[in-house]
């Protein structure tokens, strides 16, 4: 982040755009570490927020990182949100009001517009300690 609004540093959307690259060719569990989890979109909102809020946690306490929501399957397979009610604010707003102490959560949105219109993928950032409530 550059500090004066959301949008992601180009460092940051360089690192998206690599992690994305790496997906398209190579089983989830090998991109994900211990300062990247990747999540499916789960059966209703409900339950991708709390997939979420609960990685989120789980990485804040590490060393902080990004969460990846809507990569579905081993073999990442991308598609858009199915939730209407799903927006960078509603994501925000579900980690911090479901972590203790509230998480501090930036949703990339932006980070590359063509990749996310094509990936329809979501992008959380992470860093702080936190655990769910």
């Amino acid at each position: 982040m550059n500090g004066t609004n959301n949008e992601p540093t180009s460092e940051a959307r360089e690192s998206f755009r690599n992690i994305f690259v790496q997906l398209l060719v190579q089983p989830v569990e090998v991109v994900e570490g211990d300062e990247l989890e990747i999540k499916g979109w789960g059966k209703d909102e409900k339950e991708f927020a709390e997939k979420l809020v609960e990685s989120a946690c789980c990485i804040a306490n590490a060393k902080g990182g990004a969460v990846l929501g809507g990569i579905e399957g081993k073999q990442a397979t991308f598609s858009k949100c199915p939730y209407p009610n799903v927006s960078s604010a509603w994501i925000e707003t579900r980690v911090k009001d479901q972590s203790y102490p509230p998480a501090i959560a930036h949703f990339i949105e932006s980070c590359d517009r063509s990749l996310v219109d094509t990936l329809g993928t979501m992008a959380l950032v992470r860093s702080s300690s936190a655990v769910v409530k």
